[in-house]
C-alpha cells in the first residue's frame, strides 16, 4: 500500500470527530430554523388576528395596529421604539 492510505487510530478518530461536530451542529441549525419559521407564521396569525399589520423591509420591522399604534424595531429588534400616528 501507498504511504499516503496509512492512518493511525488517532487520526480516525480526530476526523470522525470533527464529521460528528459537523453533522451535529447543521442538524441543530436546520431544527431552530424550522422552530423560527414556525413561531414567527404563529406569532403573525395571532396578531393579524387581533388587528396588527406587520411591515417587513430589508433593514427595518414595522408593526402597526389599525387604531393608529406602531412599532418600530430597527437594527436592533431587542429595543423598540412606539411611534403614535
Amino acid at each position: 500500500m501507498s504511504h499516503y492510505f496509512r492512518f493511525t487510530i488517532r487520526d480516525v478518530l480526530w476526523l470522525t470527530l470533527v464529521l460528528v461536530m459537523g453533522v451535529g451542529w447543521f442538524i441543530e441549525h436546520f431544527n431552530n430554523a424550522q422552530h423560527s419559521s414556525r413561531l414567527k407564521s404563529s406569532m403573525e396569525q395571532v396578531l393579524f388576528s387581533e388587528g396588527w399589520m406587520i411591515i417587513e423591509n430589508s433593514d427595518e420591522i414595522v408593526i402597526k395596529h389599525k387604531g393608529g399604534k406602531q412599532y418600530d424595531f430597527r437594527q436592533n429588534p431587542n429595543r423598540f421604539s412606539t411611534v403614535n400616528r
